[in-house]
């Protein structure tokens, strides 16, 4: 709980905020981190943090950053040395964004430098790291990122692999598909897992009413083309975690109606993916 007086302060300067991503800390505490400003795109939003210790959730602090755009979709990642990592993008339009990341040595209570992430050309498009969901790590160390290329007309899903625990990031290029007209669908913001066998999966939103798939037979390097699955997706976000006992639990909103971000719905599916059943709605 935070005292209503701070809620205030922190919402009339920041009175819009979005895209919340949260973190269990080795120690044990909870820390979330969202972008919040006049609204989104505005050259004021920036990225804000809270952190859950004995059961309260910290006044929200703001990561200074000295870049002058708007911040967008932060990340939150577990380094191998235990570091807290925040990803984040900031720019004005998405085709426009850059990658910048700075870690937490103290769990929470403070935030380093900020690094810009190298645009690295050498493989597919120029890589920025995650976008809005989290990282996933193979059975193999790979550590794959959920990204997207999207300009007026395209919008692209992209996996990002990295094998410097996230430091620098390539891809493959862009993942594509076609709507039920065969027109090119507009498919974004992968959510990862990985069967037994080393092969590696996304889902991702769209704007074609319904969820879309990807799959990975080289444990997450490339991708296949992607195609429709039956669960509808009204062109929002969703994001899903596989459990140690193989369950997969999906979080989306399945309407056909776009934007229309009502109910929320929790998932699950027991065969990899293949099927999914409801198990609650949430509102």
């Amino acid at each position: 709980k935070v005292s209503k007086e701070k809620i205030s302060k922190q919402m009339k300067s920041a009175p819009e905020a979005h895209a919340s991503t949260i973190l269990k800390m080795k120690n044990g505490n909870l820390i979330c981190a969202w972008f919040a400003g006049a609204n989104e795109g505005a050259d004021d939003v920036r990225i804000f943090y809270s952190v859950r210790k004995g059961g309260k959730w910290t006044s929200p602090k703001q990561i200074i950053t000295n870049v002058d755009a708007a911040h967008w979709n932060p990340v939150l990642y577990e380094t191998k040395d235990g570091n807290v990592r925040l990803y984040f993008k900031a720019g004005g339009c998405s085709q426009d964004w850059l990658g910048y990341y700075c870690e937490s040595e103290d769990f929470g209570e403070s935030f380093g430098e900020i690094h810009e992430i190298p645009l690295n050309t050498d493989v597919g498009l120029t890589a920025s790291g995650p976008v809005k969901n989290q990282c996933f790590r193979t059975k193999e160390g790979l550590l794959l990122a959920p990204n997207s290329y999207e300009t007026n007309s395209i919008r692209h899903s992209v996996i990002e692999y990295s094998e410097d625990d996230g430091l620098t990031w390539k891809n493959n290029g862009e993942i594509t598909g076609t709507d039920k007209d065969g027109n090119d669908a507009k498919i974004i913001q992968p959510a990862i897992w990985q069967s037994d066998d080393g092969s590696c999966h996304a889902l991702m939103r769209s704007k074609s009413s319904f969820t879309y798939r990807t799959d990975s037979s080289d444990g997450g390097k490339t991708w296949s083309k992607a195609y429709r699955i039956s669960l509808p997706n009204n062109n929002s976000g969703l994001d899903l975690v596989k459990t140690d006992d193989g369950l997969i639990w999906l979080l989306c909103n399945p309407s056909p109606i776009d934007w229309f971000r009502a109910p929320l719905t929790l998932y699950v599916s027991k065969d990899d993916g293949n099927t999914w059943k409801t198990v609650t709605n949430i509102h």
